[in-house]
């Protein structure tokens, strides 16, 4: 969970932790499994203000940090440190999991195509399945306004220029082997109920990208959500939560974090090399003589 401003996890019954959908030591059929849960569910911003990361009461498995001179803030019930302190009940922070060093490049989103076709919706599977709004397959897409019932069967990408609202019985639904990058330049952006319905189990296989324009994203989740949401420039407001221990599964970059609802955060490792925008890597270095 990473943020340019304040992280505020006031929601109830509130943790991280880490898995890694690519190692089955970490993951049941690269799924999340709380037995085999690791403690990379870390929490930080690039903010420099005091208590830019509120942790509340929550458990957070992993590191707190904020950049130089920020402050991470505790509550008395709230534990931030690797499994094995969080799992025995200790409260508080463990030594070396609370840092001022983070300095994050967050680059912004940019749209990765001009042209797009209209989505059109239908029977699926033809003339027996149920109705939906849209059925995004393999190819580009542009759409005004994005809601309804969605289903994804292939590769999609959607371009959203002007309102993204998912309530009530809308919902999005990715078919094994299908996946959705989805750009919103929507102002606010609102995820409800059964928003998204991932049955890939995989969070790459949706990528929400907020674009500059999109300053708000409300999740009011009350099912499992399993993809990443990079919004640089919306304040991420989540609210809620599930009846399991399910709740968040990949990762999150937003403008700031509001966290008022039962969730439990788990972070997905994989993401660090899979996603499409990650940390720098080397591809070729020149050696120089320090003599010369």
């Amino acid at each position: 969970m990473l943020a340019k401003g304040q992280i505020d996890l006031h929601g109830n019954n509130t943790s991280t932790d880490s898995f890694n959908s690519t190692n089955s030591n970490y993951s049941t059929n690269g799924r999340y499994d709380k037995a085999k849960s690791r403690d990379h569910g870390d929490v930080a911003t690039n903010s420099q203000i005091v208590d830019g990361v509120n942790a509340g009461n929550a458990n957070i498995k992993g590191h707190a940090s904020t950049g130089p001179d920020g402050s991470v803030a505790i509550g008395s019930n709230g534990a931030i440190g690797d499994k094995a302190w969080v799992d025995s009940g200790k409260k508080g922070v463990q030594d070396g999991h609370v840092t001022d060093d983070t300095n994050v490049e967050i680059p912004d989103p940019e749209v990765p195509f001009s042209t797009g076709i209209t989505p059109t919706g239908g029977q699926y599977p033809a003339l027996t399945g149920p109705t939906y709004d849209y059925i995004l397959t393999n190819g580009n897409y542009i759409l005004s306004s994005f809601t309804g019932k969605v289903l994804v069967t292939g590769s999609a990408k959607l371009f959203v220029t002007s309102s993204f609202n998912f309530t009530g019985q809308d919902k999005i639904t990715i078919e094994p082997g299908g996946s959705l990058e989805v750009y919103v330049a929507a102002a606010s952006a609102t995820l409800g109920g059964n928003g998204v319905v991932n049955n890939t189990g995989d969070a790459i296989s949706f990528i929400y990208y907020g674009m500059k324009s999109n300053t708000s994203l409300k999740f009011n989740g009350n099912a499992a959500f399993t993809g990443v949401v990079y919004a640089p420039y919306a304040g991420f407001e989540l609210g809620g939560g599930g009846n399991d221990a399910y709740d968040f599964v990949g990762a999150s970059v937003t403008k700031s974090v509001m966290m008022k609802g039962h969730f439990n955060f788990h972070y997905d490792e994989s993401l660090a090399r899979r996603f499409p925008i990650r940390r720098y890597v080397v591809y070729s270095w020149n050696e120089l003589d320090p003599n010369l």
